[in-house]
């Protein structure tokens, strides 16, 4: 297999890698986002101490938050139906929000246990690398056998060739 390798060449051998990892990976991003349909995403917000409950149920709404119930103090647990980046980002930079939990608070984006996208990417990454290295062996082994068989003479010149 080694001698396989050798014999297909540098080039080809990273097209056949970046190409398996391309499909594969692909294949596997896709499976994972139809097996992991979109879904709300449940965070905890705590409001700042000047938050009065009509101001709170205004805020709620043009954030995006739904189902709102009381967990501690000033701290309430909601759904969130629509997890971008930019509804995310509105509700950590709001004056009136003094705390977060269940989201990144940095990258703007759900927990990972709530981030479908995330999840998908984590799981496609090593499958694609598998499906690379697959489809490299796969292409090195084929090449291979097309190298034996030019080599090698047809079979009525060998039984010429063992008569003489």
């Amino acid at each position: 297999m080694l001698a396989e390798l050798r014999e297909l060449g540098l080039l080809r051998a990273a097209a056949a890698l970046v190409a398996g990892f391309l499909v594969v990976g692909t294949l596997a991003w896709r499976t994972v986002l139809w097996m992991d349909p979109p879904h709300v995403v449940r965070l905890n917000v705590r409001w700042k101490a000047d938050v009065d409950a009509s101001r709170r149920a205004m805020l709620e709404q043009q954030l995006h938050l739904t189902h709102g119930d009381p967990t501690e103090g000033s701290t309430w647990a909601y759904r969130l139906p629509d997890p971008s980046t930019n509804t995310i980002r509105a509700i950590v930079q709001h004056p009136s929000v003094d705390d977060t939990a269940h989201i990144n608070r940095v990258r703007f984006r759900p927990e990972l246990s709530q981030d479908r996208e995330r999840r998908a990417i984590a799981y496609a990454v090593p499958i694609g690398g598998i499906g690379a290295i697959g489809a490299l062996l796969w292409i090195a082994r084929r090449h291979g056998q097309r190298q034996r068989t030019r080599r090698s003479p047809p079979p009525e010149r060998q039984a010429d060739a063992s008569t003489r």
